[in-house]
């Protein structure tokens, strides 16, 4: 593909006080073998540090002051784009040199997809981090885990695609590396009741919708490494709660693809699992660190806090 038929494309990054994140980010896309036409750096910082360093690089940089939640800064975003493809990365990414041009070049390869997402290194948290080492039992009862890379499952939790070796269609694409057609997303905004109480699952709902316009690819070929800054990341046990809640919310608009019947089973099921962990932990090894124990009790009344939520709504979870 020569690259006069590339399409018009534009790089989204979203930040908020991760300066030093920020500063790796565009290093990496500065060096990359093809940068996009147009980067939009949206900020929600409480100063100007990442403005005035953003202006350093040599790139097509256009920076766009917003809202703070990343889910509001990256509906500002698209309402900017006017280019054929829009990349979306985290702040705390850094792309390979080729990562650009091999999404390009899987958008020119398979006309048909609205979009790819690539390879990703350095994570590791969650139910999705359980693709390539093999669900535990544990997980499989509590319908967390699969053996199909890129799901979303019936009880809500979606897989994951780090280590798959061949391109595959998948059901979402991670916030961190996706990339879409225009000209099918045009009139999509991401969902922004996950700003006001729960904010996650935004890639997995978004990827469900635009699903229903167009294939979505996974290429191994796009590679990229996430490091996962600690900054305005919330903590485990809130993350926890809000999986539940934003579960509940993928099964209250996509009842075809989610059950709210095994989001409260998956979630009851994935805290007595922690609980019986629990248990053999301490029937096995009596001396087994306190805070081992804590932090398993804690994630424990994080499930089933969440399952209170969604049948005890407030104002921000739907029925």
């Amino acid at each position: 593909m020569a690259e006069t038929d590339w399409p018009s494309d534009a790089l989204v990054i979203c930040t908020r006080n991760r300066i030093d994140d920020i500063k790796r980010c565009l290093a990496s896309v500065e060096a990359a073998s093809y940068v996009p036409q147009r980067i939009l750096v949206v900020d929600s910082s409480d100063g100007r540090e990442t403005e005035e360093y953003s202006a350093q690089f040599k790139l097509p940089i256009t920076y766009i002051r917003a809202p703070r939640g990343l889910i509001i800064q990256r509906n500002v975003a698209l309402t900017e784009i006017h280019e054929q493809i829009a990349h979306f990365i985290d702040d705390d990414v850094e792309v390979h040199p080729d990562y650009f041009l091999e999404i390009l070049r899987a958008f020119h390869d398979s006309p048909e997809v609205a979009g790819v997402g690539g390879a990703m290194a350095g994570v590791g948290f969650g139910p999705m981090a359980t693709v390539g080492r093999g669900p535990r039992l544990s997980e499989r009862l509590a319908l967390k885990s699969s053996s199909r890379p890129g799901r979303v499952l019936r009880s809500g939790f979606n897989m994951q695609c780090f280590d798959s070796p061949k391109a595959i269609n998948v059901d979402w694409l991670p916030g961190c590396s996706m990339s879409f057609r225009m000209s099918a997303i045009r009139g999509l905004k991401f969902d922004e009741r996950r700003t006001l109480r729960c904010p996650m699952h935004d890639d997995v709902d978004f990827g469900l919708r635009v699903s229903e316009r167009g294939p979505l690819l996974y290429t191994p070929n796009a590679r990229l490494i996430h490091h996962l800054s600690p900054t305005n990341r919330d903590d485990y046990p809130a993350s926890i709660r809000a999986s539940v809640i934003n579960r509940w919310m993928l099964a209250v608009d996509f009842p075809d693809r989610v059950s709210r019947g095994l989001v409260i089973y998956s979630s009851i099921a994935d805290g007595l699992m922690i609980g019986v962990r629990v248990m053999a932990a301490s029937l096995l090894k009596r001396n087994a660190p306190a805070s081992v124990k804590r932090e398993r009790a804690v994630r424990r009344r994080a499930a089933f806090a969440g399952v209170v939520d969604v049948l005890m709504p407030g104002p921000n979870v739907d029925r």
